[in-house]
């Protein structure tokens, strides 16, 4: 049973790893430094900058809400989550397969700068 459990929370911490990474880390280290130096080449408004921060910031405060509610209300389960090595090292590998696949492969490159190109097109300046 045990061997099960591992398994599984190994998968959920993979996943969870994937999504955060998704929602989070892409968007911090890629959409924020093209739209500011697209800001500074005087390509877009500024606004750009500010609304690619929105989305990571309400998952940031969504992921502390949901950390800050399970250590209060299930103290058990946070610190089993918490020292699991499975969970975590599932964790950390979604969130290096996932950086890697966006680092090397040539078709995420591409995905995520039409993602780019396509969310701040209504914040471009006319010339």
């Amino acid at each position: 049973m045990t061997l099960v459990l591992e398994l599984v929370l190994f998968v959920a911490g993979f996943l969870l790893g994937l999504w955060y990474t998704a929602m989070l880390v892409l968007p911090l280290f890629y959409g924020v430094p093209m739209a500011l130096f697209a800001w500074f080449r005087k390509e877009l408004r500024f606004r750009a900058v500010l609304v690619y921060l929105i989305a990571p910031l309400f998952w940031m405060v969504f992921f502390t809400a949901i950390l800050v509610g399970m250590r209060s209300f299930w103290h058990g389960g946070f610190n089993y989550l918490q020292e699991s090595g499975c969970f975590n090292a599932g964790d950390a590998l979604g969130s290096v397969v996932l950086i890697a696949n966006a680092l090397l492969s040539k078709k995420a490159k591409a995905n995520l700068k039409r993602e780019f190109d396509e969310f701040v097109l209504p914040y471009r300046k006319q010339v």
